[in-house]
C-alpha cells in the first residue's frame, strides 16, 4: 500500500487525559487498513432460508448504522472469510441514493454475507479503532466529503480507491478509543430511547383498535369498567354529528396564515413551506377562509395521508379556500373525534370513499356520509383521555430522543477536527 505524507490538526473538545497529547494526524484511511477495500459478492438475493447464509444489502443497513433483521434474505452460496463479514469490519454503500452510508459488523447480528453493491474495510486495530472509525463516519466531515467525492462523475457512486483516499483524523489508539466509548454510550441511550418509543407507538396502536369498534360494530373490543352496563355506542354519519363551516374573508382581514401537515395538524405556513412569511402581508387574501376556536380543517386532496388538523384554542387564523371546515355538535367530544380519525378503520373508509382522477379527493359531501360509532360524553372523554396519557409519553420519549441526537451531533462537533 502507498503511504502518503500526513499533516496536523487540533479538534475543539478533548478529555483531560489527552491535553498533552500534541495534534493529531490526518491519514489516509488505507494506511489505516490490513487489506485493500474490496466489493462484495455479486450475486441475487433469495427468500431467506436458515440453511443458507443471510445477505446483507443496502437495504438492510439502517440510517444509524445497524443490521435491520426484519425481511432479511439469503444468498446462494457457501459461507467463506472472503465474502463474510467479521468482527470490527465496517461496509460502505457504493452507489445509488443511499452513496456513503455505513455499517459496522457486530458478532450478534450473526453471520453476513455482503452484496456486490457494498464496500468493505478491515481497520488495523494497532492503528485504527473500528468503533472510533464508525462514529467518524456520522460527521460532517465524512458527509461532505460522500456529497463532493460520490457526484464527481454525474451518476452518485465512490470506488474503493474513493475510500482508501478518505482522510481521517488519527489521535493516539487510547483518545480513539476513548472517544469511541463515549459516543457509544450515547449510542446506547439512543438506541434504549428509540426502542421505547417504538414500543409506545404500538401500544397506542393498539388501543385505537381496542377502544374503537371495528367496522360494523357498535362495540369496542375493550371497555372502561364503569361504562360496562352503558349499552350499545350509537352509530350515525359524520354529517349527522358535524357542521360544515365556511367563513370566507371578505372584509381582507389581516391575520396569520396556517396550513394543516400531515402530522402536526395547524402549523404557520411558514414552517410548512421555508420561505413564505405567515403573516399575510402582501398576500391576496379575500378568498382564504376564517377559523376560530375548536374547528377542524382538512385538505380534501391530502385527508388520506393524515392532512387534517384540529385548531383547538388557536384565535382566527387564516387558511387556504381549499381546506373543509366544520364544528361538531353537543353530543361530540372533539379529543374522541380527532382519534377516531386516526384509527385505521377510518382511514380505509376514506380510501373507500375519495374520488378518483389525477389527484383523490374527500370532499364534505362524501366525507358526511361516513359511520361513525359512538358512546356516552363522558365515555368519549374517558377513551380521549387515556390516549393522550400515551400520547404524553410519545412526547416525552420524542423530545428526549431529539436532545440525545442534538446533544451527540454537538459533541461530535466538538471532538472531531
Amino acid at each position: 500500500m502507498t503511504t502518503t505524507p500526513t499533516y496536523h490538526i487540533t479538534p475543539a473538545l478533548r478529555f483531560p487525559d489527552f491535553a498533552n497529547y500534541g495534534e493529531w494526524e490526518v491519514k489516509r484511511l488505507g494506511d489505516c487498513l490490513i487489506q485493500s477495500p474490496d466489493y462484495g459478492l455479486n450475486a441475487p438475493a433469495i427468500p431467506y432460508s436458515a440453511n443458507l447464509p443471510t445477505y446483507l444489502r443496502i437495504t438492510d443497513i439502517s440510517d444509524d448504522g445497524y443490521y435491520i433483521k426484519e425481511g432479511k434474505t439469503s444468498v446462494d452460496t457457501v459461507l467463506t472469510s472472503e465474502n463474510s463479514l467479521q468482527e470490527g469490519d465496517i461496509v460502505f454503500a457504493r452507489t445509488g441514493a443511499s452513496v456513503g452510508k455505513v455499517y459496522k459488523y457486530r458478532k450478534e447480528d450473526g453471520p453476513l454475507v455482503f452484496a456486490g453493491f457494498l464496500i468493505r474495510i478491515k481497520p488495523d486495530n494497532t492503528k485504527l479503532c473500528s468503533d472510533f472509525l464508525f462514529h467518524f463516519l456520522f460527521s460532517n466531515t465524512y458527509n461532505r466529503w460522500v456529497e463532493v467525492t460520490s457526484t464527481r462523475s454525474g451518476q452518485p457512486g465512490i470506488n474503493s480507491t474513493d475510500i482508501a483516499s478518505l482522510q481521517i483524523p488519527y489521535p493516539p489508539l487510547a483518545e480513539q478509543q476513548r472517544i469511541a466509548v463515549a459516543l457509544s454510550e450515547i449510542d446506547t441511550q439512543l438506541s434504549a430511547t428509540n426502542d421505547k418509543l417504538k414500543k409506545l407507538k404500538a401500544y397506542k396502536k393498539g388501543l385505537l383498535q381496542k377502544l374503537f369498534p371495528a367496522k360494523s360494530k357498535t362495540l369496542p373490543e375493550f371497555r372502561f369498567k364503569e361504562f360496562e352496563n352503558d349499552g350499545e355506542w350509537k352509530e350515525k354519519n359524520l354529517g349527522e354529528v358535524t357542521q360544515c363551516i365556511n367563513r370566507r374573508n371578505k372584509s381582507n382581514r389581516a391575520l396569520p396564515i396556517y396550513s394543516i401537515s400531515n402530522t402536526d395538524g395547524f402549523i404557520p405556513q411558514s414552517e410548512q413551506f421555508a420561505g413564505l412569511d405567515s403573516g399575510s402581508r402582501g398576500y391576496d387574501i379575500s378568498l382564504y377562509k376564517i377559523v376560530g376556536k375548536h374547528t377542524f380543517a382538512y385538505n380534501p386532496a391530502r385527508i388520506n395521508v393524515g392532512s387534517i388538523g384540529y385548531s383547538g384554542d388557536l384565535k382566527d387564523v387564516l387558511i387556504s379556500s381549499l381546506y373543509v371546515c366544520f364544528k361538531t355538535s353537543d353530543e361530540m367530544d372533539d379529543s374522541f373525534l380527532m382519534y377516531f380519525f386516526s384509527t385505521s378503520m377510518f382511514k380505509q373508509t376514506v380510501e373507500n370513499n375519495v374520488e378518483g382522477g389525477i389527484r383523490s379527493y374527500l370532499f364534505y359531501e362524501n366525507f358526511s356520509k361516513i359511520k361513525i360509532a359512538y358512546p356516552t360524553l363522558n365515555e368519549q372523554k374517558k377513551i380521549a383521555l387515556c390516549l393522550s396519557s400515551t400520547d404524553d409519553l410519545i412526547n416525552t420519549y420524542t423530545n428526549k430522543l431529539l436532545l440525545l441526537q442534538t446533544y451527540k451531533t454537538g459533541l461530535m462537533q466538538q471532538l472531531f477536527p
